[in-house]
């Protein structure tokens, strides 16, 4: 048996622990320092140099010494322990600024708020010749199948003649990528934005005023090599393509009309969800941080579910009531900037120590307005002193808060400020003046606000107007219904004349001043003379020639002249016209894109006493940058590296393929694509 320490021996310069091991009946060695104890019957053991001194013992002598040294051999031959490392530090309870710490936000994250990408292949019917009969050849039998499967070329259904072999080689249909971003907290039903575009293999030149075929959209739909996958909503629609685009190269003119957008044109069919995830796991401040969310935010009589559940110690489920369905994000804001504290004593004294904190650091003006609103009316008396506040911005924030409590005291400082010079003010002042329906001075400064010399004060003035459903203001008129709905046509009571082109939510056309017509004398043609306008006088009824489009294997169809009174309202609602038995009024019959293109050519003809105005829609860039996110390296299930495979053959969106001037990204909606509210991870506000 031998044991040492190899370190202490190559310490003292010797040749080798082997030296050692060698030796005949060494049957225990122990080195300590410059000494050597061993037991051995041989008396001529060879010791490596500088051990100056040997102790050797019988084997037949002092055997308890003997004993006793193997024991402090075992002893010395412990080999020594490594360090473990230190576990990493618990996560922080509260994170974000300091005057934001017991808040909903500091201790907890929210899971599910950022945008969902679906996508799929489809198919756009009912062009004017401006499709192609190019279809990919992975994608053509699977077309073939869905058109199949959903009745296409089904006799019993009368639909022989449109075979899809048929319907995939006619020059009237065009096969196109299909994208959507479903919007956090959507439940079945919920309704998006549609955007699609020819794929870059086939020869279709537009996709204006087609119809796109119902598809299904998964994640990774535009996957040539995924099969099957489960649906999360359907597509179906109109296509739009806006006319009003600047004078730019051919190449680029090109590329925008293949390209297009259905207004509210996906539904979802899956619902998603919203999950709050503690920082610290913890059962009793999960169950706290639920009943508090329920306390403020009650579920309504039509709501089934409450507003919040907690699943685990680390998990809250959360429902968005339908009362917030239009406004989703501030609701979700609301709850992170909600304090988990609650109670008549503390909410005036917090509502209080918020406005110091937005006196010292006006840059928090965002916050202390949400976290004012989120404490509720109790908090009222405090945020009231700060309506006359010499600072624009805290003035501002206040008189928010206020007036999302539904104080009157907020009207009187709103209707000074509805006077102010910088437009922006005037903007944000018009849409809170819109919240205090019961007042008759917000109702009159509301009226000055809709003939503001700036377009963006009307507009957002209408817009606050629209969500609220004032009839006082607006008279609304449904052009299609169900499935054949095209789109608002929208009267607003005003002098300053403007037609508003809005491609929100819901498509429209808002009509400012509903007598405002034609610059006569007007003889305009439109569409290869489809189309023909006449009037000689401003008070001589204007007569509207039309010819429907022919395909060259149909004969010419029939033309038809109409007269109507001259305003532009009312050729607005004879274009999209289509006649019933409960209203048998006549029409043609056209689509929102085909519309808005009659407006747009005419304003460019200098036809309209209406200043034309159109909303850009921002989202060709949301899907730009929700594609980039799909195919980052941070998605390891992609297996992507960052890179798009060459399967992934579809069309780049965004400024880089489009121009800034198609998708307006300085006008960009603020719909967030944030996962969260933004809190910062400092202790202290920023200074």
């Amino acid at each position: 048996m031998f044991c040492c320490d190899v370190s202490q021996i190559k310490n003292q310069g010797t040749r080798g622990i082997d030296q050692i091991v060698n030796v005949r009946y060494v049957c225990f060695v122990i080195i300590e320092l410059d000494r050597v104890y061993c037991i051995s019957d041989n008396w001529h053991i060879k010791f490596p140099p500088k051990i100056t001194e040997v102790i050797v013992l019988r084997s037949h002598r002092l055997l308890s010494f003997a004993m006793m040294v193997c024991l402090l051999g075992f002893l010395g031959c412990e080999t020594p322990t490594r360090d473990q490392p230190n576990a990493a530090p618990p996560p922080a309870p509260f994170t974000g600024p300091r005057f934001l710490h017991g808040t909903v936000g500091s201790m907890a994250k929210l899971r599910g708020y950022e945008p969902q990408l679906v996508s799929s292949f489809g198919i756009v019917v009912n062009l004017k010749g401006t499709g192609s009969s190019d279809v990919p050849e992975f994608l053509r039998r699977r077309l073939i199948n869905e058109m199949s499967r959903k009745g296409m070329g089904n006799v019993r259904l009368n639909a022989k003649k449109w075979t899809p072999r048929r319907v995939l080689s006619s020059r009237n249909t065009a096969i196109v990528a299909v994208y959507g971003l479903i919007p956090p907290g959507a439940t079945v039903g919920t309704s998006f934005d549609i955007w699609v575009t020819a794929l870059p293999q086939t020869q279709t030149t537009s996709l204006a005023g087609g119809r796109l075929f119902t598809a299904e959209l998964s994640l990774d739909g535009t996957n040539p090599n995924i099969q099957f996958s489960k649906t999360y909503a359907n597509a179906f629609g109109d296509t739009y393509v806006s006319p009003a685009i600047k004078q730019v190269g051919d190449k680029l003119k090109y590329s925008h009309q293949r390209t297009a957008v259905i207004l509210s044109g996906g539904t979802v069919t899956l619902e998603r969800k919203l999950q709050l995830i503690l920082n610290q796991p913890s059962w009793a401040r999960s169950r706290r941080i639920a009943d508090r969310i329920n306390q403020r935010f009650e579920r309504g009589v039509s709501d089934r579910n409450q507003t919040a559940s907690a699943q685990t110690d680390m998990l809250i489920n959360i429902v968005i009531p339908k009362r917030f369905s239009n406004n989703v994000e501030h609701f979700l804001e609301l709850v992170q900037h909600l304090y988990v504290q609650g109670g008549v004593d503390f909410e005036p004294v917090q509502a209080a120590g918020l406005s110091e904190v937005i006196k010292s650091f006006p840059h928090q003006a965002q916050h202390v307005m949400l976290a004012w609103e989120a404490l509720g009316r109790t908090a009222l008396p405090p945020i009231r002193r700060m309506y006359d506040d010499p600072n624009l911005t805290i003035r501002l924030a206040a008189l928010e808060a206020g007036t999302y409590h539904e104080d009157g005291l907020a009207v009187e400082p709103l209707v000074k400020l509805a006077n102010s010079p910088d437009v922006q003010i005037r903007t944000r002042v018009a849409r809170l003046l819109t919240e205090h329906p019961r007042s008759a001075a917000a109702a009159n400064t509301i009226k000055q606000l809709l003939n503001d010399d700036s377009d963006s004060v009307a507009i957002a003035a209408y817009q606050a107007l629209s969500q609220k459903r004032d009839s006082l203001f607006i008279q609304r008129r449904m052009m299609g219904q169900g499935t054949e709905f095209k789109f608002m046509l929208d009267i607003v009571e005003a002098q300053r004349p403007r037609v508003f082109i809005g491609q929100g939510k819901v498509p429209r056309i808002v009509i400012f001043n509903s007598y405002a017509g034609f610059k006569t004398p007007v003889v305009a043609s439109l569409w290869n003379s489809r189309l023909l306008l006449k009037a000689m006088e401003p008070k001589d009824p204007l007569e509207v020639y039309y010819q429907p489009w022919s395909s060259e294997n149909e004969a010419l169809k029939p033309a038809k002249i109409y007269t109507i009174a001259p305003s532009v309202a009312n050729f607005i609602f004879l274009l999209a016209q289509y006649a019933t038995l409960k209203n048998p009024t006549q029409g043609l019959n056209l689509g929102y894109s085909d519309v808005v293109d009659a407006l747009y050519t005419l304003d460019k003809q200098g036809k309209l006493q209406n200043k034309l105005i159109f909303q850009e829609n921002p989202l060709a860039v949301e899907v730009a940058q929700a594609r980039k996110l799909e195919f980052s390296p941070s998605r390891p299930e992609t297996g992507l590296e960052g890179k798009i495979q060459p399967n992934f053959d579809l069309p780049s969106v965004g400024p880089g393929a489009m121009g800034e001037q198609l998708i307006g990204q300085k006008n960009r909606d603020k719909r967030s694509v944030r996962p969260e509210i933004g809190f910062g991870r400092n202790d202290q506000p920023a200074q």
